[in-house]
């Protein structure tokens, strides 16, 4: 048996400051110390194992510290499944902050869920720093749904908290491409959002921070310097549950990642999860490429 009633889970590369001085603190004022903190170190080659073996020490709360090959977050994230002895886990992140009472909410509404096997994550929404939601409100607070159709479909767009079920995350693990190391999100949410129901929780677990050299700043060359994995996660969304809108748009992507990753048309047709829109969007993808070749190697 644990003591601990949800497991944190941070993915971390060479980011010990902000271990140290903005996660640690957050976590050490939380209102219902009833977690365990497990930190996957993705690689780092700062001083981040000696961070945290100090923070153990003094911590009141369980610390957990695993050290692995860099191979990307989504590798760092599907590493820490075995670690995980509760039913659910959140993942924060390194530039990530939770307010006091934001472990406190989470177990009060897993309690309430845990016996509906239908519901495979709790989502929150996530401030920005000045206090402010980073996407629109739900329709609805606790509102039932998926992440296609609330997030996506719904156009609610920004950042939020989600806490999964370890099962549903072991049964939807990132996919892993040779000689890349970073992918779109889009195994765990959109493909566990096809089998299982989502809870939206209209209130704010803590806020976040743009760091200049994080996954998100990084845009369109990070993109393009992991092809396969942008290709992947861009053919997922070209299915019909997805507004056409936006499916077009992803089976454009998913032609021009693919070319650029050097994929025949016979390969690209073939992985395709939807061969009549790739059809119609592949002179699109097409003059895509040639304007990132344009753009991004001169």
């Amino acid at each position: 048996m644990t003591n601990f009633q949800i497991t944190i889970v941070t993915p971390t590369y060479n980011r010990a400051d902000c271990i140290e001085k903005n996660v640690y603190p957050k976590l050490r004022s939380q209102s219902n110390q009833s977690f365990k903190w497990l930190i996957v170190d993705d690689g780092s080659t700062d001083n981040t194992r000696d961070i945290v073996n100090k923070l153990k020490e003094k911590a009141e709360f369980q610390i957990e510290y695993h050290w692995k090959e860099n191979g990307g977050k989504h590798t760092a994230l599907n590493y820490s499944y075995q670690y995980i002895q509760t039913e659910f886990f959140l993942i924060l992140d390194s530039d990530e902050y939770l307010y006091e009472d934001a472990v406190e909410n989470i177990i009060l509404k897993c309690k309430k869920y845990i016996g509906n096997s239908q519901v495979g994550a709790l989502v929150w929404q996530k401030n920005t720093q000045n206090q402010l939601f980073s996407g629109k409100p739900f329709p609805e607070d606790e509102f039932i749904s998926n992440q296609i159709e609330c997030i996506v479909n719904g156009g609610i767009g920004g950042e939020h908290f989600t806490v999964f079920r370890k099962k549903i995350a072991e049964e939807y693990p990132f996919s892993v491409f040779q000689n890349e190391k970073f992918i779109p999100e889009t195994d765990l949410w959109i493909g566990s959002s096809r089998k299982y129901k989502f809870v939206f929780f209209n209130t704010a677990l803590g806020e976040f921070e743009y760091l200049s050299d994080g996954l998100t700043s990084a845009g369109r060359k990070l993109r393009l310097s992991n092809p396969k994995g942008c290709a992947h996660a861009a053919n997922l969304m070209t299915l019909n549950d997805i507004k056409l809108k936006i499916r077009f748009k992803k089976s454009i992507l998913y032609v021009a990642y693919s070319l650029w990753a050097g994929n025949t048309v016979f390969e690209i047709f073939k992985n395709s999860e939807n061969r009549t829109l790739t059809m119609l969007t592949f002179a699109f993808g097409f003059l895509l490429v040639k304007y990132w070749t344009f753009v991004y190697r001169k």
